[in-house]
C-alpha cells in the first residue's frame, strides 16, 4: 500500500532547518494532519523524524491592507476577483533518526511515521525489559497503533528508579496515568512470575480508596466506546496489561480516629480499611523503629531537644 506524501521540507534563506526542527510545505491533500502527530523526512536512506509543533498559514498578500481592500473596502461577504496563492507551512521538531548522527534536514519527503518508525524515533525499539505506558496513534490509519513503552530498570531501579508525569491540574489525568502504569508494572510482574509491591500514598479523597470498584463491569463500558476507541484497548489488553485490580492485590491503610482506636480516619468505612496507629509506649520501647526525636523536625533538635527527650526516655524506663 502506497504511503501518502504530507509534503515536503522547506529550507530558505530566512528559515534554514536546524538539527533541532524542520518545516515542510503542506500538500493540499493533507488535511487531516494535527499537532502532535509523528512524521518522517525521508531522503535517500535517511530518515529524521518529527513531533508537528505549529501550522501556519501564508498568502502572497502584503499586509492586512491588502486583504482588507481586495475585500471591497472590508465587506465580509465580498468574494475578491482572484483567489491568492497560499501555503501551509508545518514546523516539526525533530525526536530522532534512523541514524546516531542527526543532520538538518536538507529537502526530504515529508510522510505519516509508520509503528516501526515511531519505536525507532524514540529508541523504544532498543528497550529490552518494556512496560507498556500508554498508546500512540498516528494520523488517521487506524492500524497505525503503538505501544508506547518504558524501561523497568529505568522505573523499578537499578537505573533512575524515577519518573515525572505532568499535566493540566484537576482533572485526574496524571493520577490515572499513575495507576494505569502500576497495573502495567503488575502485569508484568504477573506474567514473568515476579514479585512486585507497590505502596501509594492517597492524596485524592476517594479516587484511590476503591480500586477494585467496577472491576466487573470495565468490559461493558469498552464495548460501548466508538470503534476507534475499543482499538486503543484492545491493543493494551493485546500487550497483556490487566484493566482491572483484583481485590486479593490491594489491601488498604489508614491512621486510627482519635477517639476510637480500631475505626479507621477515612473515608472508606466498609470494614476493609486496615486500621494503624502507634501510642507513646511503642515509641519509647527500645525495638520500636520510631524514636521520639523522629517525631521532631530535625531543624529544631539542638542539645537542649536531645537533653529533653533524653530525660522523658529516662522516665519511661522506670
Amino acid at each position: 500500500m502506497a504511503r501518502k506524501l504530507l509534503g515536503k521540507v522547506c529550507a530558505t534563506r530566512n528559515a534554514p532547518t536546524n538539527t533541532t526542527e524542520f518545516k515542510f510545505w503542506l500538500a493540499e491533500n493533507a488535511e487531516e494532519l494535527q499537532i502532535g502527530d509523528i512524521v518522517v523526512a525521508e531522503e535517500g536512506s535517511e530518515k529524521i523524524y518529527g513531533l508537528v509543533s505549529q501550522m501556519q498559514y501564508y498568502t502572497d498578500a502584503e499586509s492586512a491592507f491588502a486583504e482588507f481592500f481586495s475585500h471591497d473596502f472590508g465587506q465580509p461577504q465580498t468574494v475578491p476577483p482572484t483567489e491568492r496563492t497560499s501555503v501551509e507551512l508545518v514546523t516539526a521538531e525533530v525526536i530522532g533518526s534512523n541514524s546516531q548522527r542527526i543532520r538538518p534536514a536538507r529537502g526530504g519527503i515529508v510522510r505519516f511515521a509508520t509503528s516501526s518508525e515511531i519505536r525507532e524515533a524514540y529508541n523504544m525499539d532498543q528497550i529490552d525489559d518494556p512496560v507498556v505506558c500508554g498508546i500512540v496513534r498516528n494520523g488517521p490509519d487506524p492500524e497505525n497503533i503503538v505501544n508506547a513503552v518504558l524501561s523497568e530498570k529505568f522505573l523499578l531501579g537499578p537505573e533512575g528508579a524515577h519518573i515525572n508525569i505532568s499535566g493540566a491540574s484537576g482533572l485526574a489525568t496524571k493520577t490515572s496515568a499513575a495507576i494505569f502504569l502500576i497495573q502495567s508494572l503488575l502485569s508484568r510482574a504477573k506474567q514473568e512470575k515476579r514479585k512486585v509491591a507497590v505502596v501509594a500514598f492517597n492524596l485524592k479523597s476517594e479516587d484511590l480508596l476503591f480500586l477494585e470498584r467496577n472491576r466487573n463491569e470495565v468490559q461493558d463500558i469498552i464495548d460501548l466506546l466508538p470503534l476507534e476507541k475499543r482499538q486503543l484497548y484492545q491493543e493494551i489488553q493485546n500487550a497483556g496489561v490487566n484493566l482491572t485490580f483484583d481485590e486479593d492485590q490491594l489491601r488498604y491503610f489508614a491512621p486510627a480516629m482519635k477517639y476510637d482506636l480500631h475505626r479507621p480516619d477515612s473515608l472508606r468505612q466498609d470494614g476493609k480499611m486496615e486500621v494503624f496507629y502507634w501510642t507513646y509506649g511503642n515509641v519509647v520501647d527500645p525495638s520500636c523503629p520510631i524514636k521520639l526525636y523522629n517525631l521532631i523536625d530535625p531543624e529544631d533538635l539542638d542539645e537542649r531537644t536531645y537533653g529533653v527527650l533524653g530525660t522523658v526516655e529516662d522516665h519511661s524506663e522506670k
